[in-house]
């Protein structure tokens, strides 16, 4: 079976496009030329206070653009209880999927019990370290499998996994951590070209360090906020580590319709 016969065959399933953002109003516009290439069902953009233009730019191609407290597990819940689609597709803002990502997406959620998927990594850098973790990310394991490969899973199973957790760190680890008791976890065959702007402004090897160290500790059983601290050298954005999405947050009153593009 082709994979536009894949894609007819399932032409009943909506995916929506869930993108959190904070202060990304100059990396959107390739996102969205790339969704329209697509072709995805609904794009729902949920921003945390960017005080660049981001919700106005947003609102030119997302069909929802959200407004609520900063912080990628919050954003992200927000987006998910406001989306429509069978499928939730999560996408940071950095991020370039590969063109024939519906056709990917929908093959990967028909393989054996299959709860999540997501896109290995290409980074925008030529850094040999950074192919090295690219090339890490070709398979599913706790230090390999992260929220900037591009989260997809049937809506059915995020709720059943009791949705992302209202973290301020560490949602998608959390959240994969979730999923792999009610199903496994897929890679593409496709790869998704993301930013390496992280890795630049602090260097590669310390970031990794860092990554490594904070994920260690919080298998080990620190919460998320106080790990926060560190990564981002502030406050954590929540007192309660253990909050969970499925505590409905309530619509923002700032959430406004987009002039949206639809597939």
């Amino acid at each position: 079976m082709t994979a536009r016969q894949i894609v007819d065959n399932c032409g009943d399933r909506r995916i929506s496009v869930i993108v959190p953002v904070l202060n990304e109003a100059w990396r959107l516009p390739a996102l969205a030329i790339r969704l329209s290439e697509i072709g995805v069902d609904e794009i729902v953009v949920v921003d945390g206070g960017s005080d660049d233009g981001t919700p106005d730019f947003a609102a030119t191609f997302a069909d929802l653009v959200l407004v609520s407290e900063r912080g990628r597990g919050t954003q992200i819940a927000t987006g998910a209880d406001a989306a429509r689609g069978d499928i939730l597709w999560i996408l940071h803002a950095d991020c370039l999927p590969p063109r024939d990502a519906r056709a990917e997406i929908i093959r990967t959620l028909k393989r054996p019990n299959a709860a999540l998927g997501c896109f290995p990594l290409r980074f925008d850098s030529r850094n040999p370290l950074l192919a090295l973790y690219a090339f890490a990310s070709r398979f599913d394991g706790r230090f390999t499998t992260f929220g900037d490969q591009g989260y997809f899973l049937q809506r059915t199973d995020y709720i059943a996994a009791g949705g992302v957790p209202d973290w301020p760190l560490f949602e998608d680890v959390e959240l994969r951590r979730r999923i792999t008791r009610i199903g496994r976890v897929y890679k593409t065959t496709a790869r998704m070209v993301t930013s390496s702007r992280r890795f630049d402004a602090v260097g590669v090897l310390r970031q990794q360090v860092v990554n490594f160290a904070l994920l260690s500790l919080l298998f080990l059983g620190a919460p998320a906020n106080r790990l926060a601290r560190f990564y981002r050298g502030s406050p954590p954005e929540r007192e309660d580590p253990g909050a969970r999405s499925g505590d409905a947050a309530p619509e923002s009153e700032n959430a406004r319709r987009g002039g949206g593009k639809r597939a």
